[in-house]
């Protein structure tokens, strides 16, 4: 049986100073994240917690000049919204990305039984393109399946490369997507060549064999 990578969730055993940095960092990761776009609790009630903790935790001043029982208890206070606040964004981001090691690695979580290998991705599978009435002129589709033995969202995301000749070393990045389907718009040509390779923990993973698109042109 496989691992399945989970978030490691170890709050207790972090200093204040550490909490507070380790909740900034997560907020700076998670900006703009591809993988998280509507963080829960959002990002901006989280931060707004991690500064009043941090207020806090200066008032109860340092280790021989400590301040009052009251700003302690005020502090452990806001500590544990914190902490409730980090526990709820674990909790989404599992459920957003169930299992993803690289989508927990990019905020900074630490992972429960890693699974990603050291060495680049194997290729995709079945690189091909769909056709479909859905489909405009000027427009091309294109699927694939994920790299064989990467269960559990071992790949980050795929770079979508594309030529107006059977030629690799030459094509443009066009895309970089999550998921396993492209439509590629604006076309002019009626033949072009794709090529998609998997990005994982290590980088780019290995190049698809090409595959080649008929494209149908405005009438």
């Amino acid at each position: 049986m496989q691992n399945k990578p989970t978030i490691k969730l170890r709050l207790a055993r972090l200093s204040n100073s550490a909490l507070v940095s380790f909740a900034d960092s997560l907020v700076t990761n998670m900006t703009g994240s591809a993988f998280y776009p509507t963080p829960n609790p959002s990002l901006a009630t989280i931060q707004a917690n991690n500064t009043a903790f941090a207020t806090k935790v200066a008032a109860w001043g340092t280790t021989g000049n400590r301040g009052s029982h009251q700003a302690y208890i005020e502090m452990l206070a806001a500590r544990a919204i914190v902490e409730t606040d980090l526990t709820a964004l674990a909790n989404y981001c599992e459920t957003t990305t169930p299992y993803n090691e690289p989508a927990f690695a990019s905020c900074g979580w630490e992972i429960k039984n890693p699974k990603s290998s050291t060495g680049p991705l194997p290729p995709i599978q079945n690189l091909h393109q769909f056709l479909s009435k859905t489909i405009n002129y000027g427009e091309a589709k294109i699927r694939w399946k994920r790299p064989l033995g990467t269960a559990y969202g071992v790949v980050y995301a795929y770079n979508v490369y594309r030529n107006t000749a059977p030629d690799f070393n030459t094509a443009t990045l066009i895309r970089t997507i999550t998921k396993t389907s492209l439509i590629d718009s604006g076309l002019t040509q009626t033949t072009y060549y794709y090529w998609v390779v998997p990005i994982g923990v290590a980088g780019p993973g290995v190049v698809s064999d090409l595959c080649l698109v008929s494209v149908a042109l405005l009438p």
